[in-house]
């Protein structure tokens, strides 16, 4: 891990790093792979930087070849890892390999979708959409569906209670095609039923938190990308307007915030705004909206005011004469 480390923060060469891999034995390169530390370095910034998706290709490169020339419970366990992580890297090409060497070796592929870390619990659909790698979210949606295992994947939980829609409006997302992805799969589902069940499903899931996805990207807003989130959330909604009411005057169970709280805490106001241009498509919405109080007995406005939130007080002021 030291060697991994100092690889992706450019203190060693990657070629010498290369020739150390190829000299691990398989348990060596497992524990490594599965090394929560791994995960630890990788999320130091907001998105992999081009020397750490290197070091991730030649780790992974490393467990293909073992692969290759190995059989056993040892190197399931080390494509199972490889897998998950080749989500990170929204590399379908590796994930191709190893869903095919699993299941050559009497595994399923089904079984590796859902697959999961040791500590953190991330599926591969976890670590795409923490990473926005929308060709690789619609990858294993797409297999997913094929093995009829689709509401399994999707609503695959990690160590805080989070699906895979959740972790796709999380903070270190800079836009929002891996939530959009997610978005389509599930209007292309419901399509085939006529009906809305999926969506709602997807959307009233909660964390630990017991945020709900939208909570989810709103406690976050102030972070770049998380404007677009919301956005592409409540267009999911947009023609229903009893489910976006209850979307969006929905509260989590420690301090009764709805959405609008959350985005309203933030430093900045783009969140808020968001949420208030769609209510102005229904003054009743707006209304409920702007009214509904935490268990402190607080609106939004309030909220704001507490917090020392000039802009999202102002904004709410412009929203609410127009």
């Amino acid at each position: 891990m030291k060697q991994l480390k100092a690889a992706c923060d450019g203190e060693s060469d990657l070629t010498e790093l290369g020739e150390t891999l190829n000299s691990l034995p398989a348990d060596v390169l497992v524990v490594s792979l599965a090394d929560d530390g791994f995960k630890c370095w990788i999320s130091d910034d907001e998105q992999l930087n081009e020397r750490q998706c290197e070091v991730i290709r030649l780790l992974l490169n490393r467990a293909v070849e073992l692969s290759k020339r190995t059989s056993g419970c040892t190197l399931n366990t080390l494509r199972k890892e490889a897998f998950i992580y080749s989500g990170l890297i929204g590399d379908i090409d590796i994930a191709t390999y190893f869903l095919n060497l699993f299941e050559a070796n009497s595994g399923n592929q089904s079984e590796l979708l859902m697959a999961k870390t040791e500590i953190e619990k991330k599926t591969v659909l976890h670590m795409a959409c923490s990473m926005n790698k929308s060709d690789m979210v619609e990858f294993v949606l797409e297999l997913s569906g094929k093995l009829d295992c689709l509401d399994e994947v999707l609503f695959d939980r990690d160590n805080i209670g989070n699906t895979a829609l959740h972790s796709a409006c999380s903070f270190s997302v800079l836009e929002a095609s891996a939530a959009k992805a997610i978005l389509d799969v599930i209007a292309r589902q419901d399509a085939k039923v006529g009906d809305n069940t999926l969506l709602q499903k997807a959307m009233f899931q909660r964390n630990e938190y017991t945020d709900t996805p939208l909570g989810h990207a709103c406690r976050h807003s102030c972070h770049d990308g998380a404007t677009d989130t919301i956005k592409t959330l409540l267009s999911a909604v947009r023609d229903d307007r009893e489910f976006l009411g209850k979307l969006m005057t929905e509260s989590d169970s420690f301090f009764g915030f709805k959405p609008l709280h959350y985005a309203f805490a933030e430093e900045t106001p783009e969140g808020a705004s968001v949420l208030l241009n769609e209510a102005l498509c229904d003054r009743m919405l707006l209304d409920i909206v702007t009214s509904h109080v935490n268990f402190d007995g607080d609106n939004a406005l309030a909220y704001a005011c507490y917090h020392g939130r000039p802009h999202s007080v102002k904004g709410m002021f412009v929203h609410v004469h127009v």
